[in-house]
């Protein structure tokens, strides 16, 4: 039988926040109890297989954000499994490793050396990335003086010029006008159209997931409570799950925290 590119076994997550350096220095250097522990997750188990396209639905503090960052390694959970069986392409913010002070050609050889690209596919790409960015006429200028939107158009180019095994693609950020969005977002059918590229995405559109997903998982309050067909699931979490004030204003406390929480006890797992 075929094993999963993506599994969770009763994973849990927790992140830790301090109202003072205080309070972390307390818990970091002598283990006391201090700041407050918010439950991101909550025993989620799933499998992802080989060719699957995923929306992972949930409202701001639902989780969904925390299993793609652990699908990506970016965290790892205090207890269970993630198993991972492919590297994982991660379009998370498309302005990633870019150095605000060089020009958009030299971000583009930056960025594609830290991908890993061999020298020959950079130089082959170079011209298609920056034509389908649309920053023919500024390319050469440093990118702080881009329009808004440009920045990340020219990251999502890049990241989609070469058509991976396992793609994260975490919410839509700005990528200019309607039709520059829907152009990206056409890049994005013609990568899944691939029934052996796995795709999961943390959905904040449906107008845009449903057109790239078959499946939904939707997470409330750390709890996966509905897995099947993209149509229903849209529809179970328009009924069911309502925005909860106090888990949004912990989920930004939980972001403005992430660089400094710390993860004890977990068990993570990358196969080949």
């Amino acid at each position: 039988m075929e094993k999963p590119i993506i599994q969770l076994e009763n994973v849990n997550k927790e992140y830790r926040f301090y109202s003072s350096n205080h309070q972390r220095l307390r818990h970091e250097l002598f283990w006391q109890n201090t700041g407050k522990v918010i439950q991101a997750l909550d025993d989620v188990t799933f499998s992802i297989y080989k060719g699957e396209k995923v929306a992972l639905i949930g409202n701001t503090g639902a989780g969904r954000s925390s299993i793609m960052n652990l699908v990506a390694k970016i965290t790892r959970p205090n207890s269970g499994k993630v198993i991972v069986r492919r590297k994982p392409t991660l379009m998370f913010d498309h302005r990633l490793g870019f150095d605000f002070g060089l020009s958009g050609r030299d971000n583009y050889r930056l960025r594609t050396a830290l991908l890993g690209w061999p020298g020959s596919q950079v130089k082959k790409l170079e011209d298609e990335v920056i034509e389908f960015a649309e920053l023919k006429e500024i390319i050469d200028q440093p990118v702080k003086h881009y329009p808004p939107g440009s920045l990340n158009r020219l990251g999502f180019s890049i990241d989609t010029a070469i058509k991976p095994e396992l793609l994260l693609y975490d919410e839509l950020f700005s990528l200019g006008t309607d039709v520059q969005i829907e152009k990206c977002v056409g890049r994005l059918k013609e990568l899944v159209s691939d029934e052996n590229m796995t795709f999961v995405m943390s959905v904040g559109l449906f107008s845009i997931a449903k057109q790239l997903c078959t499946r939904a998982i939707v997470i409330d309050k750390g709890k996966i409570c509905f897995d099947g067909p993209m149509e229903e699931g849209m529809k179970y979490f328009r009924k069911n799950c309502r925005v909860d004030p106090q888990a949004v204003k912990e989920a930004k406390e939980r972001m403005l925290s992430f660089n400094n929480t710390r993860d004890d006890d977990s068990e993570y797992s990358d196969m080949g």
